[in-house]
């Protein structure tokens, strides 16, 4: 069993919101999309169950999957009258 620490650093930190852009799928640090999201802060907030991503202006998104860069949420759409959840994957800079 792994166990995950809060540190000095998450002290009175609840959640941190991030913003993904639908258009180009990257999530930013804030709303004006200038500063992308970095993977190590991305696993971070993750793994600390600390990070929901803020979609539109009325959205937000739990993370229920991270793989590398890319973290995805849930989200439904209506077909032939049915509605049914599909993942959608957002991308943060990559780090080395």
């Amino acid at each position: 069993m792994e166990k995950i620490y809060e540190q000095l650093k998450d002290l009175h930190i609840k959640t941190f919101i991030i913003y993904g852009k639908a258009a180009d799928g990257k999530i930013y640090e804030e709303a004006a999309y200038t500063h992308q999201v970095k993977q190590a802060d991305l696993e971070d907030m993750f793994m600390k169950g600390l990070v929901l991503v803020h979609v539109d202006t009325a959205t937000y998104c739990a993370p229920v999957k991270i793989a590398a860069n890319k973290v995805y949420t849930l989200a439904t759409e209506t077909a032939d009258s049915k509605t049914v959840a599909k993942l959608v994957e957002w991308t943060a800079a990559a780090t080395a």
